[in-house]
């Protein structure tokens, strides 16, 4: 059944990009499996972050605006092999055993139904086609997600190394081929195992200061009237895989005459792209700071360029 991304936000199809952002921030923390222990928690959450993941693109956001899910993903040109080619989906990192393929997929079990349903019958005569896959969930500090890390998780009665990229953020799912569950012997032959999917959550507590939006970080500052007129250089953070705890500072040079919430773009100082293709950017909106109290002599300065200004 597809589903209405901007109704399971809860938002308009109008709503502005902050207003898509709260919504997820607010329903993310409502129903993260690991607060909320209702039955259908983890399956609301997998839906909110399917449609952030959307609607906070502005490219996939246009396309699913226009065509729908089947313009973010639809079901044209998978490939049920699992190895890439064809149209991929929007939703799912995939690796295969040494590294990352720097594609997407969507989950083809999920959408046909899993072991024993269509896409066993369709695809492998009604047997079993692969070992059963295996789904875990890592916490990590921001900047382990900033620099990616090799990671021990248990599953059973064993330990499965994987490599989690760099740039993944909380929701981001991981798809590590072959390393689920062994596939049964049929007939003699060993099937393929089973895949691993490692959903990520980021701790809030390491979190920076500044907003993430899928590769993009934003932020705002606040600056004196004069700066603004005149033109000055700032330090605003920023994210830097080298720092201790993922966050650094880059100089921001303020042009003279730049205006209340006018925005500056800082190229390549964002997160990590998961794919291992460059950085996303740092977004800096400027906003006139006005002092709630001035001494009599800045009334006084500030009267006079009033006057000048009038004339």
């Amino acid at each position: 059944m597809n589903e209405n991304y901007y109704e399971v936000l809860g938002l308009e199809k109008a709503a502005t990009e902050a207003e898509i952002k709260s919504a997820y921030r607010r329903l993310a923390r409502k129903y993260h499996p690991d607060v909320n222990k209702s039955p259908d928690a983890e399956e609301k959450f997998k839906k909110i972050n399917e449609a952030h993941q959307v609607l906070s693109d502005p490219k996939k956001r246009q396309q699913y605006d226009q065509f729908g899910q089947a313009g973010v993903g639809g079901s044209a040109g998978f490939d049920p092999s699992g190895q890439g080619g064809g149209q991929q989906g929007p939703f799912t990192w995939t690796y295969q055993s040494g590294g990352a393929q720097g594609y997407q997929d969507i989950n083809l079990e999920d959408l046909f139904g899993g072991s024993g349903g269509i896409f066993d019958m369709f695809f492998s005569g009604g047997r079993p086609r692969k070992g059963k896959d295996q789904r875990v969930q890592i916490t990590l500090d921001f900047s382990e997600a900033v620099s990616g890390l090799e990671a021990e998780i248990p599953i059973g009665n064993r330990k499965v190394k994987v490599k989690i990229p760099a740039g993944v953020h909380t929701g981001s799912e991981v798809r590590f081929a072959g390393k689920g569950d062994e596939g049964p012997v049929v007939s003699g032959k060993q099937l393929p195992s089973g895949d691993l999917y490692v959903h990520i959550h980021i701790n809030e507590r390491s979190l920076p200061d500044f907003d993430i939006v899928g590769s993009d970080i934003s932020t705002v500052i606040e600056l004196p009237y004069p700066d603004l007129v005149l033109g000055t250089t700032v330090e605003v953070s920023v994210v830097d895989p080298n720092s201790k705890g993922g966050v650094g500072l880059a100089k921001l040079k303020i042009p003279d005459g730049t205006q209340s919430g006018q925005q500056f773009r800082m190229s390549g100082k964002g997160m990590p792209k998961p794919s291992g293709r460059g950085r996303g950017d740092a977004y800096v909106r400027v906003l006139v700071k006005v002092p709630k109290r001035v001494s009599g002599k800045e009334k006084e300065l500030l009267k006079q360029l009033s006057d000048i200004q009038a004339q």
